[in-house]
This record gives structure tokens, sequence and C-alpha cells, in this order.
């Protein structure tokens, strides 16, 4: 692997070893919804290795050293790595279009909205200070779904997701997404996010004690002298997934109770 992780991150959110026969994937981003999009991703037999541009400390991808901002530099990755059958691109930011229509005028298969599609989403004020989640599909976009997902949204709904991921995105792309069956767990499930309070560089620790069936989503988690550090103000996202509200609720802030940072402020996010 292409980072240093504690034991813990690997055992708890379950990643795969690099190298497994399947089709390849780039993952363009490294937040949290990118983390939870890898480690889903990694669930699905048909996935074999996945690409970070450029990942996270707590994403087991191979860490390409390209920036999600480096357009050309992405799109020449995946021109060379020909093994690659699908690039994820579901950044915030409006210039991402550009990597889609780049990477679609060469014939790769993108999961993300092109100009088009970025255009109407931001023309019609469907992305605003609030998180809108959207689904537009049209003539522009060849059915391909625009999510507009924060990383509250992504890592307490996808730990719901029984179906599996990278075919999802695929009928996405292809227009057949009438063809596929979503199935999604009955439990419900609680993320709470862990922030700084705006201050960088705190050593993370206490993963070691989270509970084995509790996910820890990395937002801004960087590495530093072999040790986790916050990066940024929303570090990461604690998930936990039970029968009731209360029950995931209660195990969620459990466990984020054990992970120690310099200054600690508890947020709920998204749960369903």
């Amino acid at each position: 692997m292409s980072e240093i992780q504690p034991k813990n991150v690997k055992r708890r959110v379950e990643l795969r070893e690099i190298g497994l026969h399947g089709e390849d994937v780039l993952i363009v981003g490294s937040g949290g919804k990118e983390h939870a999009l890898s480690w889903k991703l990694c669930q699905s037999p048909n996935v074999g290795s996945i690409y970070g541009a450029p990942g996270n400390a707590g994403m087991s991808v191979i860490q390409t050293g390209i920036s999600a901002t480096d357009i050309d530099g992405i799109v020449k990755f995946v021109d060379v790595n020909k093994n690659i059958k699908l690039t994820v691109v579901l950044s915030d930011d409006p210039k991402s279009s550009e990597l889609v229509n780049k990477l679609t005028a060469r014939g790769r298969r993108v999961f993300g909205a092109d100009a088009a599609a970025n255009d109407f989403i931001w023309r019609h004020g469907l992305c605003a200070a609030t998180d809108c989640y959207e689904i537009v599909c049209g003539e522009h976009c060849s059915r391909a779904v625009k999510s507009k997902y924060s990383d509250d949204e992504v890592q307490a709904l996808l730990p719901l997701l029984q179906s599996d991921l990278y075919k999802i995105m695929n009928a996405a792309i292809d227009g057949t997404l009438d063809k596929i069956e979503l199935k999604w767990s009955c439990k419900r499930s609680v993320s709470v996010t862990l922030k700084s309070d705006g201050k960088t560089g705190c050593i993370i620790s206490g993963l070691n004690f989270v509970d084995n069936d509790v996910n820890v989503f990395f937002n801004s988690v960087a590495q530093c002298g072999g040790h986790l550090i916050a990066s940024g103000e929303r570090v990461l996202c604690v998930n936990a997934v039970a029968d009731d509200f209360e029950t995931a609720k209660k195990k969620a802030y459990d466990n984020i109770a054990k992970i120690e940072l310099g200054i600690r402020n508890c947020q709920k996010g998204f749960y369903s």
C-alpha cells in the first residue's frame, strides 16, 4: 500500500488489498465522501485496484500524487492506465466538469456531471449554501447522476446501501438505472463529525479503541512523522449502524469519545 495506516483503520473499514482481479477505478478528491466511496467500492467483486487523486491518509488506495485540480495530469494518468474503467468525480468545484468533459471526449467512463449538467445545477440554484442532493438527468448528462451530497450524507447513507455501488455508477452512465434494483438496509445510520475548531496539526489518537463494527471516515486527515494529524476543521466522521436510531446514536457518540484531539467539538451529522 502507498500509505502507512494504523491497523485499526484498515481493519475497521475492511479495505481490500491492492492488485486483485477486476476493473480499476480512479477516485478524484481527498475528502470524507471520497473515503466512504472507496470503502464501498472495495466491496464490489467487480473492482480491482482503486487509485486516488490524491486520496487521503485513511483510504487504502494507490495514491497517484496528482492533485484533484490537476486536470491535465489526471487525464494523462487515465490515458496511460488503460485498466481504469471508471473515474469518479464528485467534487463541488464547478470546474470539475472540465475533467469530466475531457475524459468523456477520450471515450473514458466517468461518473460525474459534464459542463452542461453543471451549468444547469448552478444556473438554477440547486447548489446553494445548504447541501442539496438532487438527481439531475437529461440529454446533456446521458443519465449521469450529479450528486451534490456533502460528506455527511455520503458517510451516513453508504453504510445502508446493500447493492453494488460499482454497478449502480455504471448503470447511471449507461442510462439503465431503471434496470437496477437498489437494496437498502432497514437499520438506522448515525454519523458524528469530529471538528478541530480550525486548528490543524493536532495528533489524532484513540482510533485503536473504536469498535470493530463502527466506521471512521477521514475528512481532513494527513500523515506527519508516522502520526495521523488534523489538516482541517472537519477532521473525521464516526458512523454507527443499529436497529434503531437511539442505539445507533449512542454507539456513534460512545466511540467518538474514544478519539482524542487537541480541541474537539462534536457535531451530529446527517442520519437516516
